[in-house]
């Protein structure tokens, strides 16, 4: 009973390895470009490129004559298709994926002439982004220079003007001296009261208590 047991559990191990043995050899031959399958696509339109990346088929049509809700399939297997609108109603020719990017060419357009979708690769964005910084960077620099600039002109401003104040100093000292001069020549006669000296008009009297000094 056990050794009957043994030998069934052993053909249907057989069985079961023979099947997925042979399942192998189909999904092979089926994949190997000789042996296709038709299937039905989104639309029936002039398709002229097809590509595969991130677990999606894309393929392009050139139909210039339909719409453009179905210029573009998409299909996760290859066999079920989904119609997609492009950018454009131009003449898809070729499509490609590459860094996270589905890229399409057209021979027609004007300034329409690429198409693309998904996120934009790692590196662009990584570039975008150097190339914004940089640029903050900079401002921020040339707002620091000229912040500095204008600060050293306030500064040599202000020490020009006090310059001009300084050398006004001697010819207000001049000045007062000659004030003084014009003063003493005015009132020449000097008059003495113990260490005390006032000056009067030529000819005038001094004040009481005051002696006239030559």
């Amino acid at each position: 009973m056990n050794l009957f047991k043994i030998n069934f559990r052993t053909s249907v191990i057989a069985v079961i390895l023979a099947s997925l043995f042979s399942v192998s050899l189909v999904s092979q031959a089926a994949a190997d470009g000789i042996t296709w399958t038709s299937r039905t696509p989104a639309a029936d339109n002039d398709w002229q490129s097809v590509t595969y990346g991130n677990g999606l088929f894309v393929a392009v049509s050139n139909n210039l004559v339909g719409n453009i809700s179905n210029q573009v399939m998409t299909s996760p297997d290859g066999i079920t298709w989904t119609a997609r609108t492009s950018a454009a109603n131009n003449y898809w020719i070729s499509v490609a994926y590459g860094n996270g990017l589905f890229v399409a060419v057209s021979v027609t357009g004007t300034g329409n002439r690429v198409m693309t979708s998904g996120v934009i690769g790692l590196t662009a964005r990584t570039a975008a982004a150097a190339t914004a910084e940089a640029a903050r960077v900079a401002a921020a620099e040339a707002a620091r220079v000229a912040a500095a600039n204008a600060e050293a002109a306030r500064k040599a401003k202000e020490q020009k003007e006090l310059m001009e104040i300084l050398a006004l100093i001697p010819s207000i000292g001049e000045l007062t001296l000659s004030l003084g001069e014009t003063t003493k020549s005015l009132y020449s006669t000097k008059c003495v009261k113990g260490k005390t000296t006032k000056y009067v008009k030529s000819g005038a009297k001094c004040p009481k208590g005051y002696v006239k000094k030559k």
